[in-house]
């Protein structure tokens, strides 16, 4: 674990200080142990705490003043254990009393923990529950962590984690909780909108009103008023009886019987027809009949076909006359069709223009309401989505509390390793307090020393052995007793710590003492 080895500055009166990866510094009041530990500070973050009453200062004109008057530089550097090297040094500028741009070498990161422990754990009560959730959920990984959850939510709670970038589950559960509520007022907000799109607009028309409709708009002049409608009604009435009685009229006729007739008139036309050609050709007969081939009543049979086609010339007169009416029956019968599909066509009420306005405005009314039906949809949506938050918010709840008490044990059976023989860490994670246990329960209520002793606990607990961390507790009254006990504990911690006291220490196995009482 690489650490700070040595530390050089000329602020304030000047130091060059080997340092161990544990050092006490100890010596009298003003003998110089806060500009050390300020040197180490400037070095690796280019500020300093605990100056001029102010909690942080990086303000070259500020900083220079820890300097003596007119030194021809101003710096600090670290070297560490690994050979790298920390400086910070500030050059003059062009005009007497003033200061270029610092100059600061960072060859890695490095934290100082206990000043970021001091403020979370004296913050309140959210602050508090919210970094101790962190510790002890730091270490579990989303695929462990979803596999602790029900199937049902796993879904939701790996997308929850990755935009989270987190696998706490109580601060997750609290943070599904926050956005289903956000997502509900959304819903809410959504519904209302609705309301107002549709509210005093009348659902639209079905799809047989819209079929009339559109067939009424595309009728030319078939809309007429009720009076006009009733007397077109009647006269497709009288219409309608004329043509019966005329059918019946026409059904009445000897239809067959005038067919029988019109075969004899044929056949009658026929032999006169021959009668007039054979004389034609041969002249008068004068011996035998040209109808019956007798020698008799020649002229008699002559004139009796001459008679019978005179009679049944009119029997085809009036089978012409028939055919006639039949004619006439046939075109009133299409006439009154026509009139009847026209009536059949003809509305009351709307005309086209009418009926294409109607269907103009249940356009627009329809698409209000499919975009009513949409924001209807989304809402749904919305509420589902919230559902699902809300119910993976309480999986997580209720695993991540089963998780976090099952870890308390462990993490405070790891930070009470770093305490003096006697001091037991605890937390409670109801209350988000952390202190010693004694008898009469968790003290939350510390000393200084106290106080400095769980921070330093703490902090080499949560270290992270990649980082270089530098421990300086403010307390310097230590006791040496509770001095000694204290570097025990912490003898093999992975971090570097610097303890300034008025007291000298027993030597400690792994511990560095700088003297500063002969300077």
């Amino acid at each position: 674990m690489r650490h700070i080895e040595r530390v050089r500055s000329n602020l304030k009166g000047g130091c060059s200080v080997e340092l161990g990866m544990r050092t006490v510094i100890y010596g009298p009041n003003g003998s110089g142990k806060s500009s050390i530990v300020q040197a180490i500070e400037l070095a690796t973050t280019g500020a300093v705490s605990d100056m001029e009453g102010r909690e942080q200062v990086k303000q070259s004109t500020a900083l220079a003043r820890l300097f003596p008057a007119n030194s021809p530089i101003r710096f600090a550097e670290c070297d560490l254990s690994s050979g790298e090297r920390f400086r910070w040094e500030l050059p003059d500028g062009a005009r007497k009393g003033t200061y270029k741009k610092p100059v600061h070498d960072k060859p890695c990161d490095v934290k100082w923990p206990l000043q970021v422990l001091a403020a979370v754990l004296g913050g309140d009560a959210t602050t508090v529950q919210a970094w101790l959730e962190k510790q002890v959920f730091k270490g579990l990984t989303k695929r462990k962590a979803l596999a602790k959850l029900p199937p049902s939510v796993r879904s939701v709670a790996e997308n929850l984690m990755d935009r989270k970038g987190k696998t706490d589950f109580l601060s997750l559960a609290k943070d599904a909780k926050s956005e289903a509520r956000a997502l509900r007022a959304q819903a809410t907000r959504t519904e209302s909108t609705v309301e107002s799109m549709v509210e005093g607009i009348s659902p639209p028309l079905d799809e047989e009103e819209r079929r009339v409709l559109s067939q009424k708009s595309a009728l030319e002049g078939a809309y007429t008023t009720e009076e006009e409608h009733e007397v077109e009604r009647e006269a497709i009435y009288q219409m309608a009886i004329a043509l019966r009685k005329f059918e019946e009229a026409v059904e009445s006729e000897p239809g067959n019987q005038m067919d029988g007739k019109l075969e004899m008139l044929g056949k009658a036309q026929a032999a006169l027809e021959m009668i007039e050609q054979h004389r034609s050709r041969v002249g008068e007969p004068t011996e035998y009949c040209w109808v019956c081939g007798s020698k008799e009543n020649t002229q008699d049979h002559e004139e009796q076909v001459r008679a019978a086609v005179s009679m049944l010339g009119d029997a085809l007169a009036y089978k012409q006359r028939c055919a006639e009416s039949q004619k006439k029956l046939d075109e009133m019968k299409q006439e009154l069709h026509a009139k009847c599909a026209v009536f059949n066509a003809t509305q009351i009420g709307e005309s086209p223009r009418e009926a294409a306005l109607i269907l103009a405005k249940d356009d627009a009314v329809r698409k209000t309401w499919r975009n009513a039906e949409a924001q209807k949809a989304e809402s749904a949506q919305l509420r589902a989505k919230a559902d699902a938050l809300t119910s993976t918010a309480k999986s997580l709840l209720s695993v991540g509390k089963n998780l976090l008490n099952a870890a308390k044990s462990e993490f405070e059976s790891n930070i009470s390793s770093f305490l003096p023989e006697g001091d037991t860490f605890e937390i409670d994670l109801t209350s988000a307090r952390v202190g010693l246990l004694r008898e009469n329960g968790l003290h939350s209520a510390l000393s200084g020393a106290e106080w400095n002793r769980v921070l330093l606990a703490i902090a080499c607990g949560i270290a992270n052995g990649s980082t270089l961390n530098v421990l300086v507790p403010s307390d310097r009254a230590w006791d040496r007793d509770t001095l000694e006990q204290m570097m025990t504990a912490l003898s093999k911690a992975d971090v570097q710590i610097v303890v300034m006291s008025t007291v000298k220490p027993e030597p400690v196995e792994g511990w560095t003492l700088v003297d500063l009482t002969r300077s």
